[in-house]
């Protein structure tokens, strides 16, 4: 109830979110059944790290120049992992924190493309054993990167180990 979203931010991929405290978050979307998102993911699958969506750098771009003394927090999941990182880095939007919930990756990214998002100092990762989607990048932690990382709990199934809403269950 606190969050309201400000539509004139919105993208197909993400939308902002401010609260009563003057706060901001973005939150970033993962795949849904369309030709845009499969044809990303396979790119993803191959070893793709350069994903991106213009409009989210727009918005991010936008949101910079509106409010250059603010930091955003950055929420994303899946695909909207990889969308958020690469609209981060192309517009330089200096953030608070990010949460990456089951990012997208594959064992055909370079390993430095992987190291790099690890590396980002304000980085909170959640990721689930069984979840193929995201693997890659547990295949990659360090002892380091223990301190921002939560496991979600262990399903039998990669589709439901790859849902979001596990992060939000009561």
């Amino acid at each position: 109830d606190e969050w309201k979203r400000i539509p004139s931010y919105d993208t197909r991929y993400g939308s902002l979110w401010e609260n009563d405290r003057g706060e901001f978050t973005f939150s970033v979307r993962g795949s849904k059944l369309i030709l845009r998102d499969i044809f990303k993911d396979i790119k993803i699958f191959f070893g793709s790290g350069s994903q991106g969506d213009k409009d989210l750098e727009k918005s991010f771009a936008r949101f910079k120049t509106e409010h250059p003394l603010k930091k955003p927090n950055v929420a994303m999941h899946s695909l909207g992992t990889e969308l958020g990182f690469n609209a981060i880095d192309r517009t330089g939007l200096e953030t608070n924190e990010l949460y990456a919930y089951n990012p997208g990756s594959s064992p055909l990214m370079k390993k430095e493309h992987i190291r790099k998002q690890l590396d980002r100092p304000n980085l909170n990762l959640f990721l689930s054993a069984n979840d193929l989607v995201s693997k890659y990048y547990k295949q990659n932690l360090e002892a380091r990167d223990g301190d921002e990382v939560w496991y979600g709990k262990f399903y039998r199934s990669p589709v439901a180990s790859h849902g979001i809403s596990q992060w939000f269950e009561d």
